[in-house]
């Protein structure tokens, strides 16, 4: 990166002291990474308690500097409620391309007992031991239904009017598939 300096008093080309017409102005150089953003991504239910949920991040690279295993990023991932941690852990080796994202994913278990509390969702962007960024998120979460269709009755026979359809065979006619 370049960045000119000013120079104060008579200005540039206007001293003794200067012979080449440049001797005054320095090139500073060095390297930029831009850090990483990260977002959460809404889950379209409640998380219920006792079961397998995913929980999902992207992220986003808005350098050119691409995030490889040369340049890798990792992703923590901390999930609490009431002050108690549920689960944590990292996902290292983030690649992430230059201008571009990727998703950060954790599967884990809900535990019970949580009697429809708010969950806390946290995850931070690391590189090279320095968080780059962090989200934090709520989500509710609810008891797990046991059974939704309590005391279900099965007939000892078919309905009036009920027939069993039989094929032998089934198949198809690649002409058929034409465009």
């Amino acid at each position: 990166m370049r960045a000119p300096l000013g120079i104060n008093g008579a200005g540039r080309g206007n001293t003794s002291w200067e012979s080449n017409g440049s001797n005054n102005e320095k090139t500073v150089t060095y390297t930029v990474e831009f850090p990483l953003k990260i977002e959460f991504v809404t889950p379209n239910a409640l998380y219920r308690e006792n079961t397998d949920v995913v929980t999902s991040f992207l992220v986003k690279n808005p350098s050119d500097v691409d995030y490889d295993i040369y340049h890798s990023a990792s992703v923590r991932f901390t999930a609490s409620s009431g002050g108690t941690t549920l689960y944590t852990t990292l996902k290292t080796i983030m690649l992430v391309p230059a201008y571009g994202e990727n998703l950060a994913y954790f599967k884990w278990k809900v535990p019970s007992g949580l009697n429809g509390a708010t969950v806390t969702l946290k995850a931070d962007v690391i590189r090279a031991g320095v968080i780059m960024d962090t989200v934090t998120k709520t989500h509710g979460s609810e008891v797990r239904v046991t059974s939704q269709t309590p005391d279900t009755q099965y007939e000892k026979s078919k309905p009036a009017g009920f027939s069993y359809l039989l094929y032998k065979s089934a198949g198809w006619d690649a002409a058929d598939d034409v465009f």
